[in-house]
This record gives structure tokens, C-alpha cells and sequence, in this order.
């Protein structure tokens, strides 16, 4: 199939113009992984001057951990220009800061939206912990999965970030993390469900909103009902949710029947979800878009993850040829030992090696179905044209 590029017309970033915008920054090359235990990038970035940076440093920041290409921070600002928010990208590839900061300058944009250089996992706190405004918003989409085990430590969602932001964020701050890796976004929920499960908890979408799970909930459980029926709506289908909050016999072995376990977890307490009102989750009205709906039924469950594996297979070739290019030829991206070198390692704990298979109390919550913010970014673009599964989870800061 033909994947439209992120500036085309049936792209939802045709709207920023940004064709119009490429003479003179768009020939910027960077390679696609980097390694973050370098040398180069363990020294903690300084805080900008906020005032310099953002025409009113007192507003709600809306943080985006791995900016990118940055068009998603463009795109959201776009799609909501009445908000009082300041938008933040962070990134660890300097070259698409600067272009994404020229953007910004061509865009008018100059005072509310603001790219930075740095490491995230090593800088979140000196960088942030002087910002003036609350930190309402933040947002770890498609991080770099770094497959081998070895590597699990170059990951960006690490216990120093995750600290960092329960430390950072305040009451009903929300967190939004997505990739289309499941067992990468499985790690990422568990490194914060171990190391701040007193401090977040799952969003209420989470048991209002369309939900799936990849795996059966009971493999010997066996039904025809359509996975697509387990959702409650407004037009009175089968609600999945028992009295006391739980899913219903019924509907799991309905959704294993289909390959998928619909699963809607318990509603938190109201107190523990009380959102700040200029947080971007309150004014973007945050909602589900398609409550009803688990995925596109023309795509049957199980071709899904076959079409899901098939993209592991091919970017696990990937990571191996541009690993075995960069022994080769020396590249920028450094050795492990650069950061063992300089004694500094904000890598996972010893006993963390099993974070990614440890038993999660937040499985239960399942994986959001839709993008709870609405707007996309450049790599939901491509996988959501690939009609392959992308899970999410929507924390927020109790």
C-alpha cells in the first residue's frame, strides 16, 4: 500500500503549510536512533530563560517528551489557538530542533511554542523544575523502542523521568503515553506503575471510552459476539461492566472468542481525577470519539497482530543494520560504554530487567482504542494509514 508522507493533501498536517516552509530547512538528515547513555547527552540541560522563551511563562506548559519532526506540538496548537498554554518539545536529535524552531519563527508561533535540545531522561527536572506555570500536559508518544534487552537502557521511560514527573506534575496533570510497540508501551506502563503508582493512576477514559487488549482474557472461553458489541453507547449496546465495575463474564469470553479482551476498568474515584482547569485535557475536552468502537471491523483481530508482528520483524532489521553500520563506521551514536566511561548511568535498576513482563494491576485498564487528544502525530499518521493497532494509556496525576 502507498503511505501518504506528513505533508500531503489527505495529511491532517497539510494545514500547517509547512511545504510552503521547507526552502532552506528542509534538507536536514539525522539518523533515526541515538544513543542516549553518550557522553554528549548525560550532562543535564540548564533551564532557558522562561520569559525569553514563552511571552507568558506563567501559563499551563504542555510538555512533549521526544518532540521529533515537532509537527504534533504545531498541529495541537492549531487545532486549539483560543487555549492559554504554553507548548514544549524536547529532543535529543539538535538538528530537528532547529528546523522545528524555524517553523515556529515562519509560523508566527514565537511565545507559545518553543522546541529544546536535551536529553530528557537526564534533564526533565533541572530543566523544568524552574518553570513558572504548572506542568498540566505531557506527552511520550512512539518513543525509540531499542528491541534487544541490552539496549532496554537507552529507552526514554526510565526511573529518573518517571520520578521526575510525579514530582513535577501536579494534581490532575495528565500524561499521555502511546506507541505502536506493545510490549514497549507495556514497559513504559509499568516502569510508572512501579515507580509512581502511588502518584498516577488510569484516566477515567479508560472505563468510559473503547478499549482493547491484545491477549484473550479466557482462551478457553468461546462465543460468536462481536467484539464491537461489548461497548456501552448511547445507542444502548451490550455494556461489558458488571455492578461492581468489573467486566462481565459475558463480555470476556465474548472478546477472547475474537482474539481481543475488551476490558473497561473500575471508574476512579472522582477526587483522584479532578483536572486543572487550564489544563489542555480540560480545554481540549477530552472524550471519546468513537465509544462504541474497538477497532475497524474490516481488519479482523488476529490479522491485526500478525500485520503488528510483521512490523517488529522489520524494524528489529532495521535497529541490527543500523547498529552493525555504526560499528562500521564509527558513528556519532556512541557505545554503552561512553556513559559507563563517565560514571553515569540513569538506567533501569538491576531488578528492573523484568519490567516489561511484571504483573500489572493497570493491565486491566486495557488500551485506549482512540487518540484521546484528537490530534495525531507524524507516526500515528503512518501506522493509523498501515491499519495497524496503536495502544495508549492516558495516566493522570492524583
Amino acid at each position: 500500500m502507498t503511505v501518504k508522507p506528513a505533508d500531503s493533501r489527505e495529511s491532517p498536517f497539510h494545514e500547517l503549510d509547512l511545504m510552503d516552509l521547507w526552502d532552506g530547512t528542509g534538507k536536514t538528515r539525522v539518523r533515526q536512533h541515538v544513543n542516549p547513555l553518550r557522553r554528549d547527552y548525560q550532562q543535564p540541560t540548564a533551564a532557558p530563560d522562561w520569559a525569553a522563551v514563552f511571552a507568558d511563562p506563567s501559563l499551563p506548559l504542555a510538555l512533549d517528551i521526544g518532540s521529533g519532526y515537532g509537527r504534533f506540538l504545531l498541529l495541537l496548537q492549531r487545532n486549539n489557538p483560543n487555549q492559554q498554554v504554553n507548548y514544549l518539545g524536547m529532543e535529543i536529535r539538535s538538528p530537528l530542533v532547529d528546523r522545528a524552531n524555524q517553523w515556529v519563527d515562519r509560523l508566527g508561533l514565537q511565545g507559545q511554542v518553543h522546541y529544546v535540545f536535551t536529553n530528557a531522561t537526564v534533564s526533565l527536572e533541572t530543566l523544568l523544575g524552574s518553570y513558572p506555570g504548572p506542568i498540566t500536559d505531557v506527552f511520550i508518544q512512539f518513543p525509540d523502542p531499542h528491541f534487544k534487552r541490552r539496549h532496554h537502557k537507552r529507552r526514554v521511560v526510565q526511573p529518573q523521568l518517571v520520578r521526575a514527573l510525579r514530582d513535577l506534575m501536579p494534581p490532575g496533570g495528565r500524561l499521555l503515553l502511546q506507541s505502536d510497540v506493545e510490549e514497549l508501551c507495556a514497559a513504559m506502563r509499568n516502569t510508572f506503575e512501579r515507580y509512581a503508582g502511588d502518584a498516577f493512576t488510569p484516566a477515567t477514559e479508560h472505563s468510559k471510552c473503547a478499549v482493547f487488549f491484545s491477549r484473550p482474557a479466557d482462551p478457553s472461553a468461546s462465543t460468536g459476539a462481536s467484539t464491537a458489541s461489548l461497548f456501552s453507547s448511547t445507542t444502548g449496546q451490550e455494556s461489558p461492566v458488571g455492578p461492581s465495575g468489573d467486566i462481565t463474564a459475558a463480555a470476556a469470553a465474548a472478546a477472547a472468542a475474537e482474539g481481543l479482551a475488551a476490558v473497561v476498568g473500575p471508574a476512579a474515584d472522582a477526587a483522584d481525577v479532578v483536572t486543572s482547569s487550564k489544563s489542555v485535557a480540560a480545554n481540549a475536552e477530552l472524550k471519546c470519539a468513537s465509544p462504541h468502537v474497538v477497532t475497524d471491523p474490516s481488519v479482523h483481530a488476529q490479522d491485526r497482530q500478525h500485520a503488528a508482528v510483521g512490523v517488529l520483524e522489520t524494524r528489529w532489521a532495521e535497529d541490527a543494520a543500523l547498529a552493525a553500520d555504526g560499528e562500521a563506521s564509527g558513528d556519532a551514536s556512541g557505545t554503552d560504554e561512553d556513559a559507563a566511561a563517565s560514571g553515569i548511568d540513569g538506567s533501569m535498576e538491576d531488578d528492573d530487567a523484568d519490567i516489561g513482563s511484571m504483573v500489572s494491576e493497570w493491565a486491566k485498564y486495557g488500551w485506549l482504542a482512540e487518540n484521546p487528544v484528537g490530534t495525531p502525530t507524524e507516526r500515528e499518521h503512518y501506522v493509523a494509514q498501515q491499519g495497524l493497532p496503536i495502544f495508549r494509556l492516558l495516566l493522570v496525576r492524583t
